[in-house]
């Protein structure tokens, strides 16, 4: 778990400096958008070898990592959505706050789906 924690600190540095790049230039779904697909690769390669040292081929783990991500993407979009409708407001570090929330809350299920099925041997 550590090691998980480890590598979702370096894939959150890059997933909030494309983010507070874009905050202020797009919308909140295009915000979590370009941090998503901008951190997917090096999540990928750090889970794959260092948190789980998985030795499943990657055309075996590498389209199960995908469904995981994206349904914590969908998960981190609809609840940054919803914190968001339900404290309106234009103040940048609550809107920081919402997408750190609804990440976090994402993060959790991922990683539990990435141990016990994309990266299973």
């Amino acid at each position: 778990m550590l090691l998980f924690v480890l590598v979702g600190l370096a894939t959150t540095v890059t997933y909030f400096a494309v983010a507070f790049f874009l905050e202020r230039r797009t919308s909140l779904f295009w915000t979590i958008s370009g941090a998503f697909w901008s951190s997917l690769p090096l999540a990928y390669i750090l889970q794959r070898v260092l948190v789980f040292g998985s030795t499943a081929g990657h055309l075996a783990a590498g389209p199960k990592f995908l469904v995981v991500q994206l349904a914590g993407f969908a998960l981190n979009q609809a609840l940054a959505v919803r914190l968001e409708r339900s404290f309106p407001g234009r103040s940048v570090w609550l809107r920081r706050l919402i997408i750190l929330i609804a990440y976090l809350i994402a993060a959790l299920g991922t990683y539990l789906a990435a141990k016990y099925w994309a990266f299973a041997d």
